[in-house]
């Protein structure tokens, strides 16, 4: 059986996203938009000894994209920058515990693609 894709640990990071803001000291940051659906995400963030030591994204976004950018960030922080890494997209797409049909894949993919390219990992 799959599961809905508007679980409640989805929508509760798409109303209250914990990692929203700017990193004002960020050593690594990344600007992306994705046309096709007018989303936008600026992710900064603060590595020390190969580890991020904070991280904070800004943008506009369907409620997808916002909240799998929370939960990534959540993840992430504090974390090695090489677990961005070996982080895959069906990695993250597990972490999210929610089935994402291939229309939805941009949505929940475009924060792991926005701080891989901030931490020059693409």
């Amino acid at each position: 059986m799959t599961e809905p894709l508007y679980r409640p640990h989805i929508l509760a990071h798409a109303r209250n996203p914990q990692y929203r803001g700017v990193v004002l000291d960020a050593t690594h940051r990344a600007d992306e938009a994705n046309p096709a659906c007018g989303d936008r995400c600026r992710i900064t963030s603060k590595v020390e000894n190969d580890a991020i030591i904070e991280a904070r994204f800004d943008g506009d976004g369907c409620a997808l994209s916002t909240a799998a950018t929370s939960i990534l960030l959540e993840e992430m922080t504090g974390k090695p920058v090489a677990d961005v890494t070996k982080m895959t997209d069906e990695t993250f797409l597990a972490l999210l515990g929610v089935d994402v049909t291939s229309g939805r894949l941009d949505c929940a993919l475009f924060g792991l693609r926005t701080l891989r390219r901030a931490l020059c990992l693409n």
